[in-house]
């Protein structure tokens, strides 16, 4: 068996002592994302990408296996949205590449991520630029504001039809959502809406589960014909468009 000089010994030590300090920054950073997906954070500490996606996979799959609600999951992960870090090196990126390529229409920027259980999109507006009313059928969904400012308005479906071709919504309500800012939609609760940037704006969408093709042939997109129909204050004539 070799022996070992004092010498020896110490150069060892020391080239141990460089790797652990090598590893370290990267020990930090998951323990600080382990805490941070714990709820163990500052308030006033911000999140990187990464960070937010763990939490809201682990929050996705509780959701899905019945160990939250919709409206439980979806306030969670919407509080942990204004969390990150806008200036996120991955984040940065994905805002810097938006480009108006749909004149007068809202552009899909990037589809930031995507799993078996959520799915996220960067989606850009210039002022004035819509997604009119439409529904996201059998699905819970976070709209972060991530710059600028937007209108949204939620409805409701009513059960009386005007005619064969037509259908009536109930406006529920209109709230302007900046920068940091967020609104939210479950299965069953402000599922209708309609987004209008009312100046440029960028938003992260946040959608669980994610489209698939089940899903978007359920999608209803409607057109308003006719507002305050009958004089009914914020009940609107709409069709499917």
């Amino acid at each position: 068996m070799k022996e070992y000089t004092k010498r020896e010994f110490l150069k060892m030590s020391l080239l141990s002592f460089a790797g652990v300090m090598t590893s370290l920054p990267a020990l930090a950073f998951n323990a600080k994302k382990a805490n941070a997906n714990r709820g163990y954070y500052r308030s006033d500490e911000p999140i990187n990408w990464e960070a937010f996606l763990d939490f809201t996979s682990q929050h996705a799959k509780k959701l899905m296996q019945g160990k939250i609600d919709e409206q439980n999951y979806v306030d969670l992960v919407a509080h942990y949205s204004t969390k990150l870090n806008l200036e996120d090196a991955y984040l940065q990126k994905s805002l810097k590449r938006y480009k108006d390529y749909r004149k007068g229409k809202p552009d899909f920027t990037a589809i930031m991520h995507k799993q078996y259980n959520f799915e996220i999109y960067l989606i850009g507006f210039e002022k004035g630029e819509a997604f009119e009313p439409h529904d996201h059928p059998d699905m819970t969904g976070i709209t972060t504001c991530v710059t600028g400012t937007v209108n949204t308005k939620t409805y409701e479906l009513l059960p009386e039809k005007p005619d064969k071709q037509s259908f009536l919504l109930k406006e529920l309500s209109s709230t302007d959502i900046s920068k940091g800012e967020y609104g939210t939609l479950t299965s069953l609760q402000r599922n209708i809406h309609r987004i209008e940037g009312k100046t440029y704006a960028q938003l992260l969408d946040i959608f669980t589960p994610p489209y698939d093709v089940e899903i978007e042939a359920k999608v209803k997109n409607f057109i308003i014909e006719e507002e305050n129909f009958e004089n009914r204050s914020n009940i609107h004539r709409v069709k499917l468009r």
